[in-house]
């Protein structure tokens, strides 16, 4: 048990301790202790025409690896910021993952957020990177624009070379947009 029972809230405060590995990333234990079973649903997405998609964790295992590994390819290093302006839908999930896995750390931002808005949040908080879709990009003025990389149709790697090569979009999720951001 984390919290142990005492009289006071100061009694807890003081006895309060985070008991965490030396290494440890959340998304091994979000996603990838779950995917060992190719049938494991991880996300059910309704969309407004009323279509469903599901994603195992598999699924979403492999698209954050090819995410994180495209990340990687960027130049993001371990403890960069990478900021999130996508909707509610299974490629957040999955560029949160991906973010996780290399060792980024992932900025969630709203959609409600205007230009003026979200340009206050990526200078504040130093992100490197901005992941969007082509919906959003006319909030920001971007130095580099990357294409996203899609898992592609067979299990074989993806060695994307970080121009507008596309892949094809499984099961229906938009392409996104990587945006460099230059201090």
């Amino acid at each position: 048990m984390l919290i142990t029972r005492a009289a006071t809230f100061d009694e807890i405060y003081r006895s309060f301790r985070w008991r965490l590995p030396e290494r440890y990333n959340i998304a091994r234990d979000v996603c990838d202790r779950h995917a060992a079973g190719p049938e494991r649903t991880a996300l059910i997405h309704e969309r407004a025409d009323g279509s469903v998609s599901r994603y195992t964790f598999l699924q979403v295992q492999r698209l954050a690896n090819q995410c994180a590994n495209l990340l990687g390819h960027l130049g993001l290093v371990q403890g960069d910021r990478v900021m999130i302006y996508l909707g509610q839908d299974p490629a957040t999930a999955v560029a949160h993952v991906a973010c996780w896995k290399a060792g980024l750390i992932s900025v969630p931002t709203s959609l409600l957020f205007g230009t003026d808005a979200l340009a206050y949040r990526l200078r504040d908080s130093g992100a490197k990177l901005l992941i969007t879709d082509a919906a959003r990009d006319h909030h920001v003025e971007p130095r580099v624009l990357t294409s996203f990389c899609r898992q592609k149709p067979s299990d074989e790697e993806c060695h994307c070379d970080g121009n507008q090569r596309q892949h094809p979009e499984p099961h229906g999720m938009r392409r996104h947009r990587f945006i460099g951001l230059s201090r």
